[in-house]
This record gives structure tokens, sequence and C-alpha cells, in this order.
């Protein structure tokens, strides 16, 4: 899916690419539709920093659009997140250790339309130790360029609801690795509090968070061994549960 980039030996430098958008076919938007953003993908490279082994390729998008102010501030969102995990990196401020760091990043659009983006990153995450595959969910709304959060979508009773449905018809068959050693209704406990008034980051170990597609809202949470083993993901490492809800699913607000 994702356009390989070759790695180079470098030394304190930062290697920034960008990729056209049609070479990124199944990253473009639907361009038949008016106001609809491109998006292309940009891509870090770092090898072999101050001694330190440091083996980092990250993609992630960047959204252009007739109103650069909204794109700019999707964008801007973006970027932070990508700092909160390679700031260092890219800044040349980190402190070089003996130990090794690597990591992978790619990202997949799961909606775009007129007048709504979704984006779902995800990244490998390994130093010196074991991986971690870090998910995270953003959904802009292309109007204002704002982050649309769940709650803007459905009511808390709407999601509960919603999770207790999709946890009582999933058959854990299909996740042997992950439910031999967590329970289902642990996990399905996990998601209620978590996607819950109550629940707060510091919380869990990894963000809990969202994205859409045409047809479903995808909801993810926690860090659990075996599930991207079970679900052969292109990052193995204990990592978030994702569960898929059918929009058909999701029980009216009363």
């Amino acid at each position: 899916m994702f356009k390989k980039i070759a790695l180079f030996a470098l030394s304190s430098v930062l290697v920034l690419s960008l990729a056209a958008c049609g070479e990124k076919k199944t990253e473009e938007p639907p361009q038949s539709t008016p106001g609809v953003p491109t998006v292309a993908v940009e891509t870090l490279t770092f090898k072999q920093e101050s001694g330190a082994i440091i083996d980092i390729e990250a993609s992630y998008p960047v959204v252009s659009m007739n109103d650069s102010a909204v794109a700019d501030r999707i964008n801007g969102q973006i970027q932070a997140y990508v700092n909160s995990l390679y700031g260092e990196y890219m800044t040349g401020t980190f402190t070089a250790a003996a130990d090794s760091f690597y990591s992978k990043m790619q990202y997949e659009v799961t909606l775009c339309t007129a007048d709504r983006l979704s984006i779902h990153i995800f990244a490998l995450y390994c130093q010196s130790g074991p991986q971690y595959v870090y998910d995270h969910g953003f959904t802009f709304n292309l109007k204002t360029g704002e982050l649309v959060k769940l709650t803007d979508l459905y009511t808390e009773d709407q999601i509960d609801r919603a999770i207790r449905g999709a946890f009582a018809s999933l058959d854990p068959s299909k996740y042997p690795q992950m439910f031999e050693i967590y329970p289902l209704d642990e996990v399905a406990q996990h998601f209620l509090h978590w996607f819950s008034s109550n629940s707060t980051y510091a919380e869990s170990t990894f963000a809990h968070d969202f994205y859409l597609s045409e047809d479903s809202l995808y909801l993810f949470a926690g860090s659990y061994k075996g599930y991207t083993d079970d679900v052969n993901a292109p990052y193995r490492g204990d990592g978030a549960f994702i569960i898929e809800i059918p929009f058909e699913k999701i029980p009216d607000a009363e």
C-alpha cells in the first residue's frame, strides 16, 4: 500500500522528501467532489545519528486545499502529533545513548468527503526492547480545520451502548492469541471505561481514539499482546485493540 523509501546513512542530517499525490494512488481522495483536499505524503528519514543507531521512517499526511488557512490548521495538528513522537530527532536535540531506536510510521485516509477527513496513523516504536504499535485517529471538519471529537458525533450513552453491542457480538476465536491472554469481558470493560466521561488519558498506557470510514466507526484503546499478530497487521507488537461498529448498529440518542 505504501511507497517504499530507501534509507540512507546520514550523520546529523534530516532528509525531507515530498511524494507527489499522483504517486500515492491508495491515498488519493476522490477528486470529483468539489472542495475535497488532495493528500500528499511527507517522509522523514534518519540514519546513524551521533553513534547511536537511529532508524526512523515516518510517513504522514500533508493536506492541501483551496482554503490554505484550514489546511494549515489541519497540518499543524498532524505535525504536532508527529513532533510528540519524533521531535527530538527532527530537531537534533536528542541525547545519544548506547541503545538503539527504531520506528516506522504509516497512515491511511479512511474517509474523505466535502466536509470531513478521517485518518488512521499507526507507528511501530522500538527502543532496545519490546515493540509497541501506536495508533492515532484524526477526524477533521474540512470547513474549519477543527478536530472532530467523538462526543461531537454521539452522546456518551450512544457510545456506551454501541460498545456493549460490539463486544456482545464479537467472536473471540478471530483473535486467538490476544484472548488467550486477556478475558473478553475485561477488554470490554476497558473500552467502556476509557470511552466514558470518567476516563482520563493518564489512566491508560496508550490513548483511546477513533476514526471513521464511509460505513463504520472504529474505536481503539489499550495495549494488548497478540492482537497485531491475530490481524496480520503491518507492524507487530503490543498495540491497541480496534473494534468496528457499523453506523447502522449505533443506537439512536435517547
